[in-house]
């Protein structure tokens, strides 16, 4: 609200590189006084609200949805040694992923804070590996406000 203009500015502007790619922003200008005197009230009731009120609760973000899994398919065996790639998709909200690999149950962090978009399948490629040994791995989708979700922890063996 530009109150000295009596103008109401309505829309919507996202900040997020995968909003850029996919979503455009609106704006909507209006003098009309019906709607500056509606949105000035509902401001000046939730700015002076008593605390404890629904409207006043400060927010809390959410975590992203949980990986789901492409390959290695999970106890799969006979798997190459080299050009191997973990595949996933992050999960609604997820724009950053930590990737954990190794050869315990309990798999070590690897990567931190990949690069994800939420609704894409996102593949990381793995190291050599050595013939006839099990490796577990785990994904944990993480959103810009550092919330996360983690995946299972999946294991497949080499060739």
């Amino acid at each position: 609200m530009l109150k000295s203009q009596g103008m109401s500015i309505l829309g919507s502007s996202n900040w997020t590189s995968e909003s850029n790619n996919s979503q455009h922003e609106h704006n909507y200008f209006t003098t009309k006084s019906g709607i500056f005197t509606w949105l000035k009230a509902n401001f000046s009731r939730k700015w002076n609200n008593s605390t404890g009120n629904i409207e006043t609760k400060a927010f809390v973000p959410a975590p992203p949805g949980t990986p789901v899994y492409s390959a290695p398919a999970n106890l799969s065996s006979g798997q190459l040694l080299t050009g191997l790639y973990l595949s996933w998709k992050p999960g609604p909200w997820a724009h950053r992923a930590d990737v954990y690999f190794g050869d315990t149950t309990t798999p070590p962090l690897v990567a931190t804070s990949v690069a994800v978009s939420p609704s894409t399948t996102k593949k990381y490629a793995l190291p050599g590996l050595v013939s006839g040994r099990t490796y577990y791995w785990k994904i944990v989708s993480k959103t810009m406000a550092g919330k996360e979700a983690a995946g299972p922890v999946w294991s497949f063996t080499t060739q």
